[in-house]
């Protein structure tokens, strides 16, 4: 059995290196450097100053536990920032009937379960909330509302469809919703609008411009 001998200096971790001048043995650069200064015969004659091999040694021996550390972070924040689709809370999809009324065949009808994950699955609203970091809060914003009016009479203003005067949407750190917010809205509604709608249903006319009140 290869007996582990500890280091001379700290006397506490095993040994790695040995003193070419008086063969003490010493396990790191900070071990070295003491003992250059306290305890080496051959202080006088040599340089205190560790070999560019020994510093190498060291730092490749730090930088696989330090990529560790990394990887197990970026694992970390990932695992709380994904979270599987069928862990949502999906609403109760409505039911659908036999018979369609000419009469509200193009109203709006509610989302289904399909429409919903064509929602959560889609590259372009995951891209624009990524790269608009106000987005979320804006989101929050309106679905935080007192009442589904006023959340409807907001969702109306910003898509431009409101009749009559709305006051901006309140944001739940204080401020206003702006002209700027609006527009990203609008953006956004009209890649959920993409996602969920099918060939010929009717949808809002995008490319009229938004005008800002």
């Amino acid at each position: 059995m290869v007996k582990n001998y500890k280091c001379q200096i700290c006397e506490t971790a095993d040994f790695k290196y040995k003193c070419s001048a008086c063969q003490v043995l010493y396990c790191s650069v900070p071990c070295y450097k003491v003992h250059k200064r306290t305890s080496c015969s051959a202080a006088g004659v040599t340089s205190s100053a560790p070999s560019v091999s020994m510093l190498q040694s060291d730092i490749s021996s730090i930088q696989p536990a330090r990529d560790k550390v990394q990887d197990n972070l970026d694992s970390a924040a990932n695992s709380e920032m994904l979270r599987p689709l069928s862990s949502l809370r999906w609403p109760q999809e409505p039911e659908t009937s036999m018979f369609v009324d000419p009469l509200t065949r193009d109203d709006p009808k509610p989302l289904n379960n399909a429409q919903y994950l064509s929602i959560a699955t889609s590259p372009k609203l995951r891209s624009m909330l990524r790269e608009n970091p106000r987005l979320p809060l804006l989101l929050r914003s309106l679905d935080s509302m007192h009442s589904s009016f006023a959340r409807e009479r907001h969702l109306e203003a910003i898509l431009d469809v409101a009749t009559g005067r709305v006051d901006p949407v309140p944001l739940e750190n204080g401020e206003s919703m702006d002209d700027d917010d609006v527009k990203i809205m609008r953006q956004f509604a009209e890649e959920v609008e993409n996602a969920v709608r099918k060939p010929g249903d009717l949808g809002l006319a995008w490319e009229e411009p938004y005008q800002s009140k």
